[in-house]
């Protein structure tokens, strides 16, 4: 019987840039494809990945129909959406990226979430969003917040800030989501994080992990471990 050996390093690569093209184009980034060298290395393999990430972010952005943009995550009820009283409860929050960490290779890998709102006008004043690992992961303290869509920076004033819990498992957010409130909010927020494996991960799809809004669910989060 032939046995198919996949090279797990060139995957991780491949995973890696897909990773991070989603989140440069879900953020309204300019693409920053890394050259090629030629030899089907790493260095190909995250330049590809990272290519067809970029290429699906710009899908979802509702690039290629007309140039419009269209608000992503607005088709279904992410897992345990709910509603609550108050303005926070017209935010919703969707997966961005989903982590995907090699065991025998393991390096850091991108999760981040959306943030929108349904196309209405959002001021929810300052929530808290937390944001709990799928089993096996843990987030390192990196977090980067952006407007979706939009080339404008989030100011220093604006900045949500973190901090972690349950030794990393939980990464907790404090900020004011607003969406549709001026110009560089109109689509809302991306929140971008960084999560590592745990020691004696086992390989797994996991959707475990969870999303909350001043402690009501959001959305379930999921991770690939292989």
């Amino acid at each position: 019987m032939t046995t198919v050996s996949i090279d797990t390093t060139k995957q991780d690569a491949y995973d890696r840039g897909e990773d991070q093209g989603r989140m440069d184009a879900l953020a309204g980034r300019p693409s920053t494809s890394p050259p090629r060298d030629g030899r089907s290395g790493e260095q190909d393999y995250y330049a590809d990945g990272y290519d067809w990430g970029y290429q699906q972010g710009l899908k979802a952005r509702g690039q290629g129909n007309g140039g419009g943009q269209q608000p992503i995550g607005q088709t279904k009820e992410p897992v345990g959406q709910t509603t609550t009283p108050g303005v926070d409860a017209q935010l919703r929050v969707d997966q961005a990226v989903t982590p995907s960490i090699d065991l025998d290779d393991p390096k850091p890998a991108g999760l981040a979430v959306l943030i929108t709102s349904g196309g209405v006008p959002v001021r929810p004043g300052r929530v808290e969003l937390r944001i709990s690992a799928p089993t096996g992961m843990v987030f390192d303290d990196y977090m980067t917040p952006s407007y979706l869509y939009s080339p404008t920076p989030v100011s220093e004033a604006e900045r949500p800030t973190h901090r972690l819990e349950e030794g990393g498992r939980v990464m907790v957010v404090m900020g004011d989501f607003h969406v549709r409130t001026n110009e560089a909010d109109q689509h809302g927020w991306l929140i971008s994080a960084s999560v590592r494996h745990v020691n004696g991960a086992k390989p797994g799809k996991n959707k475990d992990g969870l999303v909350t809004m001043n402690g009501v669910t959001k959305c379930a989060l999921g991770g690939n471990l292989f």
